[in-house]
This record gives structure tokens, sequence and C-alpha cells, in this order.
């Protein structure tokens, strides 16, 4: 008889051949055929810049979370972060339904990795070893590297910049605009 998910009781009796009877057994039994599911993997910040900086506004961690459902709590899941070649240089596992894990931008050796692009995959089963199906992995961009700064000069006479016109220092030639306030 196959029967259907849920929590099942039974109860186990013994007599031997002299007729003595052991005292009744009663477990409980979980079934549980159903695939878990999970919501798409998501990432607190697909850019960020884990050099330990301690500067106003960088992105030294990123979050990575999804939600697993299934009929019963404690989900088995692993996430892996690999190199642009396919090496693993990062992964996280737990035993719950709600996925959160931090990478601070460090290999398994924790030191902090390269610049660029990693690709993260996203696996799942539930407590009676349901795998559920993986939802597309997502890519993050480790950026640790300080934008340059080109030669700043000052723009010619007459040039429109973000709603005013620029005047020179010495005072206007005719051919020159001036904008009042």
């Amino acid at each position: 008889m196959v029967v259907g998910d849920g929590t099942y009781t039974y109860k186990i009796d013994a007599t031997d051949a002299a007729g003595n009877a052991a005292q009744q057994q009663q477990r409980t039994v979980i079934v549980d055929k159903t695939v878990p599911t999970t919501t798409a993997l998501a990432v607190s910040n697909a850019v960020f810049s884990p050099n330990n900086s301690n500067s106003v506004g960088t992105l030294d961690t990123t979050i990575f979370s999804a939600t697993i459902s299934d009929l019963n709590p404690g989900s088995n899941w692993a996430l892996t972060i690999k190199n642009g070649n396919g090496i693993t240089i990062r992964s996280f596992s737990g035993v719950t339904n709600n996925v959160s894990a931090s990478w601070d931008g460090k290999d398994l050796s924790n030191v902090f990795v390269a610049d660029g692009t990693y690709n993260v995959t996203f696996s799942f089963s539930d407590a009676a070893g349901n795998a559920g199906t993986p939802p597309p992995g997502i890519s993050v961009t480790v950026d640790n590297t300080n934008p340059s700064t080109a030669s700043v000069t000052t723009p010619r006479v007459g040039v429109f910049i973000v709603g005013q016109w620029c005047q020179p220092s010495a005072a206007p030639s005719p051919t020159t605009p001036t904008v009042r306030a």
C-alpha cells in the first residue's frame, strides 16, 4: 500500500510462543515525497568592493538570500561561488528554510579575491532527501579598483554646463554670453 505525504503513527505488539506479551511500542514516521521549491536567489549588492576599507558608502559585503518551501522544516542548502575559470573559491551551507549567506569577498583561504565576475549557484533538498530544482545562477562583480580621474581642465568660455553658462574670470567680451541671476 502506498500512502500519501503526511505524519503517520504505527504501533508494534509482540507476543512470544509462551504467550508473554511485550509492552506495546509506538512511533511516528513522516512520509515526504514532495520536492521542495524555492524563491529566486537574490543578492543585496551585485557589485561590491570587499577591500575592507572604511570609506563611507563602500559596499564591503554582499548577502545572498532565498526562501525554501517544504512540508517540513530543516532543508539542506548549499551556495557555491566560482571564479571565471569555474574554480570554486567559496561555499556556504545550512540546514534551514531561510537561506542567508554574507560574502566578504574572501576565498576559502581567507584571502580577498581578485577583481572580476563570480558565478553563484544554489542547490537544496528537504529533510527527506528530495532535491529541489535549482534556480538560475547569478553573478556578482568584485570591484576594488579606485576610479581614475583624467586631468580636469576649465571648460572653454560659452560652454553650457548643468544649467548655466561658464563665465570667464576676466570681464566678458562682447562675444561671450553672460548670465545674470
